[in-house]
């Protein structure tokens, strides 16, 4: 069915993460496996009908008890 009053929510395409292409599905998790807390990552990311460029900073994994 068809839901009024809502907009889609679309989401971000990742292009490239530090300036290298996104060329494989696990670009993102292989890139933050090179990662620590405090890194910068800058990702190119296409949403919208746009490309932009968004800078992070990663911070600490949350300690789940596992």
């Amino acid at each position: 069915g068809h839901v009024t009053g809502v907009q889609s929510c679309a989401l971000p395409i990742f292009m490239a993460i530090d300036g290298k292409p996104c060329e494989e599905r696990d670009a993102i998790a292989q890139a933050l496996a090179k990662k620590r807390a405090g890194d910068v990552l800058e990702l190119t990311v296409f949403r919208n009908g746009r490309t932009s460029k968004v800078t992070v900073t990663l911070g600490e994994a949350p300690d789940d008890g596992l």
